[in-house]
């Protein structure tokens, strides 16, 4: 499966005219989903996260990764001897 593109703040801010500083904002907030690769201090989003912020919705895979990351942090259920 192909990877959709990445965009950076400052081209999330020109296409949905927005200051760059409000998109950090966001991204920092967590009302706008992207992501920081390792060892990067940019932020990369995609452009289906800034639709859907733009909207003043979350994004598709949101609440997937949501799901994903309280279950690995969440403790393992005893099993019944």
């Amino acid at each position: 499966m192909k990877k959709p593109p990445l965009y950076t703040t400052g081209e999330i801010a020109e296409a949905y005219r927005r200051s760059e500083y409000t998109v950090r904002l966001a991204l920092r907030d967590q009302s706008l989903h992207g992501e920081k690769p390792t060892g990067s201090n940019r932020w990369l989003i995609q452009e289906q996260c800034a639709e859907a912020w733009s909207s003043g919705k979350k994004c598709p895979h949101y609440a997937e990764n949501i799901r994903l990351m309280h279950e690995k942090t969440a403790p393992k259920a005893k099993r019944a001897s």
